[in-house]
C-alpha cells in the first residue's frame, strides 16, 4: 500500500514516516494540559482525592500544589513548583496501574529523587505553556475591557 501522495510537481510527503519532536506531539495531543478543558463538572482538586484530570490539567495541578503548600508538604517556591509538576509528569509516565496513588505517595514522602530529566523538561514546558496561555488571556481580557470602556465613553458623549 502506497501511503505517500504527490502534492506538487516537486514535493512528495510520505505521511506514514512523517514525525515531529515527541514532546511537542504529546503536548499537542493533550489540549487539557493548558488548563482550558471544558470539564467544569469536576470537583475542586484535593490531595485526598487526586484524579487523572488533576495530573493532566496544569491549572488543576497548580491548585493541588497550593493545597500541598498549605498542608506543609512542600515549600512555596518556583523550584518546588517545578519539582511538584515534575512528580506529576513522573507519575503519569511511570504509574501503570495507579498514577494518582503514585503521585500522592511521592509527594507525601518527598521522593523528589524519583524525578528524571525528562520529567523536569516536560514540567518546565507545561508551566511555560500555561504561563503564556494565562498572560495572553489576560491581555485579551484587558483589550476587551478597553473596547467596552471606549464604547461606554462614546455612548455617554
Amino acid at each position: 500500500m502506497l501511503v505517500s501522495r504527490r502534492l506538487f510537481d516537486n514535493l512528495e510527503i510520505d505521511w506514514e514516516r512523517l514525525q515531529g519532536p515527541a514532546i511537542e506531539r504529546e503536548t499537542a495531543k493533550n489540549a487539557a494540559n493548558l488548563g482550558v478543558s471544558g470539564e467544569c463538572d469536576l470537583p475542586e482538586p484535593t490531595l485526598r482525592d487526586v484524579r487523572m484530570e488533576d495530573l493532566r490539567d496544569t491549572r488543576r495541578l497548580l491548585v493541588l500544589y497550593d493545597r500541598a503548600v498549605e498542608a506543609g508538604l512542600v515549600r512555596d517556591s518556583e523550584h518546588m513548583r517545578i519539582e511538584f509538576v515534575s512528580l506529576a509528569e513522573h507519575a503519569l509516565a511511570e504509574g501503570t496501574t495507579n498514577p494518582c496513588g503514585l503521585f500522592v505517595y511521592l509527594v507525601k514522602n518527598r521522593r523528589f529523587d524519583a524525578i528524571t530529566l525528562r520529567d523536569e523538561d516536560r514540567a518546565r514546558l507545561m508551566l511555560k505553556m500555561f504561563e503564556r496561555w494565562c498572560s495572553s488571556s489576560i491581555v485579551r481580557l484587558r483589550q476587551a475591557d478597553v473596547r467596552s470602556l471606549d464604547s461606554d465613553v462614546i455612548e455617554e458623549l
